[in-house]
């Protein structure tokens, strides 16, 4: 992919392709494949005065020896971003967080801290086990940092290149799952149908679909770069619901793939020895995090700072994630992939 346009433009576009691993991390949730990220594409158009400048900040370098190639992802150095050029196979550079290969998406839970500014900022964990025996418990980790894997990761710079501070508007759209339809859903078979197939909210059938989109999540860290300066705290950081930027949101067709009452977490307490600990701090819906305001988007919660002599502008780090605390959460999660479109749009007064 390339994008051959100069995005000193009003308004930057780029499309996501995500797709769904399968983990151990949740035990309704059990098999563990690698899949690959699709290709980003990108887009421009004139939208007004106002100028806005976007580039990626990942890039991707490949090492072969004999018949091994191995790939790394580092950041770009920020003398080096290049605001006006093409920006090059995006998705090459979209990998997991540590491994530097393309993202195994599994479900992690959104380890959030309240901090003074009124923001949340926090970091994907996994579950792990406590006790032994009947005593045994499934919590989220404690641990501060991320996951090192699981999720899908890439970077963007923002710069404003107006006369003036602005506002920026941030929207996803054409938000999919590429199943052609309910029925294209993996279904998977439940344990002991009769007894436990009421967790799924169904009456009947021994399989069931779930849409990955319904704990598909979005979580952005914007850093300040001060006079060409990376700060060395993130200012902002924002967990946001992916499906929320769904104006009617579906799930693929009208029929809803789980009935009307569902539990994932009653599921696996249901049928593993291990019991998950519903009391868990952690255990939070996808659909409590923060609405991406369906076709009117959202405003970032920053202001890019106006273009002067000195280089400001800001890091947006993305990492989009499963959350696995979801009741949701079933294995049928797995084994899909879905795409979107994200455009940034200068807001004028």
């Amino acid at each position: 992919m390339k994008l051959r346009n100069k995005l000193i433009l009003s308004c930057a576009a780029l499309a996501a392709v995500a797709t769904t691993a399968v983990s151990t991390t949740y035990a309704w949730y059990t098999s563990n494949d690698k899949v690959t990220v699709g290709t980003l594409t990108a887009n421009t158009k004139n939208s007004g005065a106002d100028l806005l400048m976007i580039a990626d900040g990942q890039k991707a370098t490949s090492t072969t020896v004999g018949d091994v190639t191995t790939t790394t992802v580092s950041d770009v150095a920020l003398s080096a971003l290049a605001w006006n050029t093409e920006i090059l196979n995006i998705t090459t550079n979209a990998m997991d967080s540590s491994t530097g290969s393309n993202a195994n998406m599994i479900p992690l839970a959104y380890n959030a801290t309240n901090v003074a500014d009124g923001t949340n900022k926090g970091a994907l964990v996994q579950l792990t086990q406590t006790g032994t025996g009947d005593e045994a418990k499934m919590v989220t980790a404690s641990g501060t940092t991320d996951s090192s894997t699981g999720y899908l990761y890439f970077v963007l710079y923002l710069k404003n290149a107006g006369s003036e501070a602005r506002t920026i508007n941030m929207h996803i759209n054409n938000l999919r799952n590429n199943a052609a339809n309910a029925a294209a859903l993996p279904s998977k078979s439940i344990l002991n149908p009769e007894e436990n197939r009421k967790y799924m909210g169904l009456t009947s059938g021994n399989t069931y679909t779930v849409d990955a989109l319904r704990v598909a999540a979005v979580d952005v860290e914007y850093t300040p770069v001060d006079n060409g300066t990376l700060a060395n705290a993130v200012e902002k950081e924002v967990v946001y619901n992916l499906s929320s930027s769904l104006a009617s949101p579906s799930f693929i067709g009208s029929a809803n793939p789980l009935g009307a009452s569902y539990s994932a977490h009653d599921y696996y307490n249901a049928v593993m020895s291990v019991k998950l600990d519903k009391t868990d701090t952690y255990n939070v819906d996808t659909s409590e995090f923060t609405s991406l305001g369906a076709a009117s988007g959202v405003n970032l919660p920053v202001q890019l700072p106006a273009a002067n002599s000195e280089d400001d502008y800001y890091r947006l780090a993305f990492k989009v994630f499963l959350n696995g605390w979801d009741k949701s959460c079933f294995d049928a999660c797995q084994g899909q992939q879905f795409t979107f479109d994200l455009d940034f749009t200068v807001v004028r007064p």
